[in-house]
């Protein structure tokens, strides 16, 4: 093999330095494995021990300045390993070839994992960064074949230790790339190695986000938020984080993130803020006429109600539809039916508070007008009385007949604070002497406030001196 082809082999200039050879050799080797493509794999290695005996020799014939430039083509204690590049059309042994022996003394490996894994039992994920890069950077004192053996030992502890580091872990893949070529020096990985070392990648980059972003969800994060105030992406984010970690088998880097809530119906950030809403809608709606601890109660009672609806019955609705196939079927029909009821209960609150306001505005607006009649104090003492209208002369005399609706707004006192016409008989002189008798109306004192409807019926033929209803 001439001495031209063997730098074309590996891509390189004549004129490079050992360093420059070892990483084109490394480079070549990721993509032309031994098992995979054994004729390339002879013919790179072939290159590669011409030329760095090559490069030994044009170092030994110039002047020597440094006693560290020289580099011995083969460690100490190592055995030099013939390979001859394959026939084409020859079959090839299909095993890797395996590095040759390296005496682990004189590696710095052991001791190297031995300090990641004090590192990972405290958890000093950025210390043992700091070392992971340290010594990344010797790695070029050593030769290919150590570097290998290296890089081995290193997945092993990955493989097989239960706390890797993820810090750590970005720079080891950064450096040998094994989740881009799904490789490493020696071999290929298997397909079950392949995803998980691509499911820890993405483990570790979240854990680097997370801490470049002082998540309030990590462990080493102090935060005075309570635990309800939490949003439901805090939520999904620590259920991930454990179920990633209970897949990779890694359930010491559980702790990394605080524990999701126990309830499967815990309460969000996003629920109580939705809750707000009918609760001060309802806060207006009650206090539309008067500000008191009604209103108040009337709008915590709304925001229980939605809270409970957001936290537990809409997930409890949501698991029947998904596991019910009827309910499933007529969930459409469900959703309509349930809005209907929360529109037709919020039309009531809405009318009856309208009603409230208007039969206020009658009684303010009757103490300002004239007596209809005979309008004298009215005493109930505590007992009911209710005296009929009496049909007017002036209406008889002119044919005026008509019935009449009255409600009216009875007090704790048994009083008839307010009356107004909710069905008029279309004469005046009726509905005023059907609001006089009924604003003159005692009732035994009740338990709350009430409203009523009195209907009358003036006819031609009735008493002349009062009317039934």
């Amino acid at each position: 093999m001439m001495s031209t082809d063997v730098y074309q082999i590996l891509g390189i200039d004549s004129s490079a330095d050992s360093k420059e050879i070892k990483r084109a050799y490394a480079r070549l080797i990721k993509q032309f494995r031994p098992d995979t493509h054994p004729v390339e794999f002879g013919n790179i290695r072939q290159a590669y021990e011409i030329a760095s005996a090559q490069y030994l020799h044009d170092l030994a014939s110039q002047p020597q300045t440094r006693d560290d430039q020289a580099e011995p083509a083969q460690p100490a204690g190592h055995a030099a390993v013939e390979y001859a590049p394959a026939e084409q059309g020859q079959l090839a042994d299909p095993e890797p070839v395996p590095a040759p022996p390296v005496a682990r003394a004189e590696l710095p490996v052991m001791e190297f994992l031995v300090q990641l894994s004090q590192l990972a039992e405290r958890h000093e994920e950025q210390s043992a960064q700091q070392l992971t890069l340290a010594f990344l950077g010797r790695l070029n004192a050593y030769s290919l074949d150590e570097c290998s053996q290296i890089e081995l030992e290193i997945l092993n502890w990955i493989f097989t230790f239960r706390h890797p580091l993820l810090l750590t872990f970005i720079e080891l893949d950064r450096y040998y790339r094994w989740t881009e070529t799904q490789g490493f020096s020696l071999r290929e990985f298997s397909p079950g190695e392949v995803a998980w070392l691509q499911d820890f990648r993405q483990l570790a980059y979240d854990y680097q986000q997370a801490l470049s972003q002082k998540n309030i969800n990590l462990s080493t994060v102090h935060s005075r938020l309570p635990g309800f105030l939490l949003s439901k992406a805090d939520i999904a984010q620590r259920k991930q984080w454990q179920r990633r970690c209970d897949e990779l088998n890694l359930a010491a880097l559980k702790t990394y993130f605080k524990p999701p809530p126990a309830s499967s119906y815990a309460i969000t950030r996003e629920d109580i803020f939705f809750s707000l809403f009918p609760a001060g809608i309802a806060l207006l709606l009650a206090s539309a006429t008067k500000l008191d601890i009604v209103s108040f109660l009337v709008a915590a009672l709304a925001f229980l109600v939605t809270l409970a609806a957001r936290a537990v019955v809409i997930p409890v609705l949501r698991l029947l539809v998904k596991y019910n196939q009827v309910t499933y079927r007529l969930r459409y029909f469900i959703y309509i039916f349930v809005a209907m009821m929360f529109f037709h209960g919020a039309d009531y609150v809405l009318k009856e508070t309208a009603d409230r306001h208007s039969m206020q505005r009658q009684a303010l607006n009757s103490m300002q007008q004239p007596a209809l009649h005979d309008e004298s104090p009215v005493i109930c003492n505590q007992q009911e009385k209710r005296e009929a209208p009496v049909y007017p002369d002036e209406s008889r005399r002119l044919g005026e007949e008509g019935k009449v609706k009255v409600k009216f707004h009875v007090d704790m006192s048994g009083a008839v604070i307010s009356a107004e016409i909710m069905e008029s008989s279309g004469f005046e002189r009726l509905d005023n002497e059907s609001l006089r008798a009924v604003r003159r109306w005692c009732f035994v004192p009740p338990k709350r406030e009430f409203y009523m409807v009195a209907p009358f019926s003036f006819r031609m033929d009735s008493p002349a001196d009062h009317m039934g209803f």
